[in-house]
């Protein structure tokens, strides 16, 4: 409509007409959708960013987004559905609950502010909704969980990665019959461990659909009195890092041992900046990669004392078409880059730790929807509504 209406009206008439269709739309909502006006504030809050969409466990498409800024506050956001008007919220963050099954859209957001002024349009972002049959199906539970004490005292937890029908979501992690956290990776630390303490732990697998797999098989750690102050020296720093693929297309990593003048407690196991597991040997499988995806390694030793060595060098590899099951082939790349990284310490290792461990929030907030009110918005036309006189 708004097509048509742009080719046969002025521009300034064309503003005011766009701002008409939204001030008329938003009559239709609840009053607590409803912006106060601000009189003087000419200036439109920045496009949001980084808007994701993904789908629920009930097959509607879940919107994400990076918060805009404005030189007052930004008051709300405006969701587009194909180009079409389907809901406002005061949130980062939209359900849309009136699609279909089987259906492409592509969604859009837009800020505004209390005077009206209205931002760019955020990059579009796309979703297919699924066919609306049930998934029911569990994921197959973790095998070969292991724990290990880092060099902190904290238990460092590992296991083999599930696979589920349509996609695994994350797992849970029980300590002692309780729920402690949950992961997006094979991978878990537990930083709220006392010493001297026997702990046994279980993970579950999960997907979208809220299917849980069975239990892994158990595993039983006692944790140490960590000393802090006597021994300052880290080991030193791991060498000839090399990354090869095996016969399942799984990134197999091997090195040289690192020295310490105590003795070295085990390796920290770094992919793309985060931490993906530990080993007490100088080797690890990473078994949670994707197919023609490239990764880079990096790995760090620690002693009892939790000194940190520095990093090894750097070593990139990428896997194989097809993954986990896939085979790997010598076109692969596998490239020791000899980049030595600086140390870093105990501090910065801990933090990266903590970034594998992914907890997840299930409260979205379900904006107000007006699916039947259409409003086109173009990013390259929609600098921002301003107020304009008569």
């Amino acid at each position: 409509m708004l097509s048509n209406i742009r080719q046969i009206l002025p521009a300034h008439k064309f503003m005011k007409k766009l701002k008409y269709i939204f001030l008329s739309t938003l009559l239709a909502l609840p009053l607590f959708a409803i912006p106060a006006l601000a009189a003087g504030d000419t200036t439109p809050p920045t496009a949001p960013t980084n808007l994701v969409a993904t789908l629920n466990v009930s097959n509607q498409p879940s919107l994400t987004w990076t918060a805009s800024t404005d030189n007052v506050g930004v008051v709300g956001y405006v969701v587009l559905r194909n180009n079409g008007l389907v809901g406002v919220t005061s949130a980062t963050n939209f359900v849309d609950t009136t699609t279909a099954t089987s259906t492409a859209y592509s969604y859009t957001a837009i800020a505004y502010d209390a005077a009206n002024n209205f931002s760019l349009a955020s990059s579009p972002a796309s979703i297919t909704t699924g066919s609306g049959t049930p998934d029911t199906t569990p994921p197959s539970a973790p095998t070969n969980l292991a724990a290990l004490l880092n060099g902190l005292g904290q238990v460092s937890l590992t296991w083999a990665t599930s696979t589920d029908n349509v996609g695994v979501m994350g797992y849970t992690v029980t300590r002692n019959s309780s729920m402690i956290g949950t992961s997006s990776l094979p991978s878990f630390l537990d930083t709220s461990v006392a010493s001297n303490t026997t702990y046994v732990y279980t993970v579950t697998a999960s997907d979208s659909a809220g299917n849980v797999s069975g239990v892994s098989n158990s595993v039983s750690i006692t944790t140490s009195t960590v000393t802090t102050t006597g021994d300052t020296t880290p080991p030193t720093a791991p060498t000839n890092l090399v990354a090869s693929l095996n016969g399942s297309g799984q990134v197999s990593l091997s090195w040289t041992a690192s020295t310490d003048n105590v003795g070295v407690l085990g390796y920290s196991i770094m992919r793309d900046g985060s931490s993906i597991g530990t080993s007490t040997t100088p080797s690890f499988l990473d078994t949670s990669v994707a197919s023609s995806t490239t990764y880079v390694y990096t790995v760090t030793a620690f002693d009892t004392a939790g000194n940190v060595s520095g990093a090894s060098n750097s070593v990139s590899i990428t896997t194989s078409t097809g993954g986990t099951g896939g085979n790997g082939n010598p076109g692969d790349k596998n490239e020791n880059e000899n980049e030595k990284e600086g140390g870093h310490g105990i501090g910065s290792e801990n933090s990266n730790e903590n970034e594998s461990n992914s907890h997840y929030d299930g409260g979205e907030h379900h904006g107000t929807t007006t699916p039947e009110t259409t409003w086109s918005a173009k990013t390259s036309e929609n600098s921002h509504v301003q107020q304009s006189g008569n």
